[in-house]
């Protein structure tokens, strides 16, 4: 992985936070990093118990000094040893696409979930114009260090085929918002003429929030 891995481990994602409601909720994310995104949660008052769970051994070392519980895990090859049913939340913060069988992993994982839970996802778009414009026009499909084309991406999908496949696995879309870089003005008039079917295209990151079915 060339990647700048002190970075890669130590994101951030406050994008996700105004998904999470206020309380003390016990909160648990899939591929942690350095579990900083939960210990600002615990922080601001949205998480009173954090657990994070990574295969990167140097990141979950770290934190453990900063969260409840950390566990060195990789969750495609090894159970999940914790509570059933005792989530309020669990964080899947673009962990989807590097898996081989999500669909197994998102079913196996309902099991840690309250009956109220919340599941949160963040998926790579792979609809992307980039994405497109360079393998329509130009005939190029180049894995990159980072981004849609991560070289360590192993599945891809658009807005509708990650809502199927949830819904396969027994979750149903409460919420959904994206992360997109500001169009410039002619794009924008460009999607306003074509009513709004521009934008979808320039969107890098889906976010979505699921409960379980009734």
């Amino acid at each position: 992985m060339n990647k700048n891995t002190k970075t890669y481990y130590s994101q951030i994602r406050s994008d996700v936070f105004n998904m999470i409601c206020d309380g003390q909720n016990k909160i648990l994310e899939i591929g942690c990093g350095q579990g900083k995104t939960l210990q600002l949660l615990k922080k601001i008052k949205k998480a009173s118990f954090t657990v994070g769970i990574d295969k990167h051994y140097p990141s979950i070392k770290y934190a453990q000094n900063i969260i409840d519980k950390a566990i060195c895990c990789d969750v495609e090859k090894e159970n999940i040893k914790l509570e059933k049913n005792s989530f309020d939340y669990i964080l899947c913060l673009d962990i989807i696409e590097h898996l081989h069988d999500p669909q197994i992993f998102l079913t196996n994982l309902k099991s840690l979930l309250k009956l109220s839970g919340i599941l949160i996802v963040s998926i790579p778009n792979i609809r992307n114009i980039q994405i497109l414009k360079n393998l329509i026009v130009k005939d190029s499909w180049k894995y990159e260090d980072k981004g849609i084309l991560d070289r360590t991406h192993i599945r891809f999908f658009t807005k509708t085929s990650f809502v199927q496949l949830t819904d396969n696995c027994g979750y149903e879309m409460i919420k959904y918002k994206f992360n997109s870089p500001e169009l410039n003005r002619p794009t924008r008039l460009l999607d306003l003429i074509s009513g709004h079917r521009l934008a979808p295209f320039y969107i890098v990151q889906h976010l979505f929030k699921f409960k379980l079915k009734s």
